[in-house]
Formats: C-alpha cells, sequence, structure tokens
C-alpha cells in the first residue's frame, strides 16, 4: 500500500504561547490575506479588532494558470472529478511560563 503525504505549504506560529498552524495540501498554491482592511467593531467578547488583527491561508491553483503552460492545468473536463486535499494542523508546541494573552487589555 502506498503512502500519501502531502508537502507543507506554509507554517506559522506564535513564538510566546507557541500554538503553531501547519498547512499541508496537494494544491499547487497558496493565497495569503493579512487582514489589512478588517474592521470588526464588536467582536467576541466585545473586542475590536482592526487592520491586521487576522490571516487568512488558502490554498488554491496557480493564478493565471490557464495562460501560463507550464503551470499545472486548471481544466476539469466533463465527467472529470475535482479532487484536492488540505489539512490545516494545529499544534501547541511549548508556552513560556510568564507569557501574557496580549489581546488581554
Amino acid at each position: 500500500m502506498a503512502s500519501c503525504r502531502w508537502p507543507a505549504v506554509a507554517e506559522l506560529s506564535h513564538p510566546k504561547n507557541g500554538i503553531t498552524v501547519t498547512i499541508l495540501s496537494d494544491y499547487p498554491g497558496l493565497q495569503v490575506y493579512m487582514g489589512k482592511y478588517i474592521n470588526v467593531a464588536n467582536g467576541k467578547g466585545g473586542k475590536h479588532y482592526g487592520p491586521y488583527s487576522g490571516i487568512a491561508l488558502e490554498t488554491q491553483m496557480l493564478p493565471d494558470s490557464p495562460h501560463h503552460p507550464c503551470f499545472p492545468s486548471t481544466r476539469l473536463n466533463p465527467g472529470e472529478r475535482y479532487l484536492h486535499k488540505t489539512i490545516y494542523s494545529f499544534n501547541c508546541i511549548s508556552v513560556e511560563e510568564d507569557y501574557e494573552d496580549e489581546t488581554e487589555g
């Protein structure tokens, strides 16, 4: 039985609380949105979320693929199946004892 393994396409971690997200995927591309225009006045617990308070990481095909023959094809012919896999893995690697959550006051 062959082993299926997807490459890690991104990893983000917080240096103080040790929380890490690793993204594995068979997609060739990754779209990153840095949250420049976030403006949520009444978020969780009444907290305000402003610019750059969040990030989105979305696996996808490469931009403008139909115009670049060296990129993987995005064409789906009748009867073909579209199947890709993305895994978001969350872990806590380590925690500093004197860490205080910066989102708390």
